[in-house]
């Protein structure tokens, strides 16, 4: 007898629990749920959450920043050792001499796309053209021959 009450109490546990959980996964609540699930699981598959595109971004900038650096440096590099002088009278762009230094960016960019890039893709604040930029590179070059 006490086996039979066991098994209609399960039962109707049964029961009630499939036809709670029929109206729950029929609800809208659970129907936007599963989508998120879904689409967080793609998004982790394929590797494009917002985090990892915004991380890859910085990565792509930050090697395209580490470039244009070795560029000018170079740059920076044969003036020095030459002892070729590297500002202008001038540096605007409607200037006919604007130094050695932008005269050759400006010559290079017309064969290298990674220096032609120096001047097209930044910004006017952020291209590391500037005479502090300059400087600091120069001391930079100056405490590697200490």
């Amino acid at each position: 007898m006490h086996a039979i009450v066991i098994t209609v109490v399960i039962f109707l546990l049964i029961n009630f629990a499939s036809s709670g959980l029929i109206k729950h996964a029929l609800s809208q609540s659970h129907i936007i749920a599963t989508k998120n699930y879904l689409s967080y699981k793609q998004r982790e598959e394929t590797d494009s959450s917002v985090i990892k595109k915004l991380d890859s971004g910085r990565a792509i900038q930050i090697r395209k920043n580490r470039d244009h650096l070795v560029k000018i440096y170079s740059t920076l590099h044969i003036l020095a050792r030459q002892m070729i002088s590297f500002s202008g009278h001038e540096e605007n762009d409607q200037s006919s001499n604007r130094g050695n230094f932008l005269e050759i960016l400006h010559w290079a960019a017309k064969t290298d796309s990674l220096v032609q890039s120096i001047f097209q893709d930044s910004s006017s604040n952020a291209n590391y053209l500037s005479h502090d930029i300059q400087n600091e590179l120069l001391h930079i070059m100056s405490d590697e021959c200490r």
